[in-house]
């Protein structure tokens, strides 16, 4: 085979292993997107945009954070919390959106340092006594969200 034959081969290869990588990393990166449950029905920290898409909050955080860091990062919806607990908890979702820590969830979830502290308030009508506490709840109708961290927490210290 004479010297430019060689040639042709060597970068007829070389462009063969360039592909070849270059799908490689390519099918790495889709597999390597962390996929990160939210519940959509906790407006403005989760729920979905008129397209659909993850938006909120937690979303925003996570986005920002995939933008500075070069990470894809794939949104995973469920229509309650308790779903979107057990796909962290059976490996379907790498990591959850946003959620209180509980001693019962340390018992299958590793927590990162907080990244964001909320407060929650208890708002009444002017006509009622001053509340200054949950403890202050007993007696009084309570509406609070179903299911989630904050209305155990409140079923536990304040009114039933």
């Amino acid at each position: 085979m004479d010297s430019s034959m060689q040639n042709k081969v060597r970068v007829r290869f070389i462009i063969v292993l360039i592909l070849f990588f270059h799908f490689l990393v390519g099918s790495l990166r889709a597999e390597d997107a962390l996929k990160i449950v939210y519940n959509a029905d906790v407006a403005p920290l989760k729920f979905e945009d008129e397209s659909g898409r993850a938006a909120g909050l937690f979303p925003d955080i996570w986005q920002l954070w995939a933008k500075k860091t070069g990470k894809t990062i794939n949104f995973i919806r469920t229509d309650s919390f308790n779903e979107s607990l057990e796909l962290v908890k059976n490996g379907q979702a790498d990591l959850h959106a946003g959620l209180f820590k509980t001693a019962e969830r340390e018992k299958f979830l590793a927590y990162s340092h907080p990244i964001l502290y909320l407060d929650y308030f208890i708002f009444s009508h002017p006509m009622i006594r001053p509340i200054s506490s949950l403890e202050k709840t007993s007696g009084l109708i309570v509406g609070i969200s179903k299911g989630g961290f904050t209305e155990k927490y409140v079923r536990q210290r304040g009114s039933e």
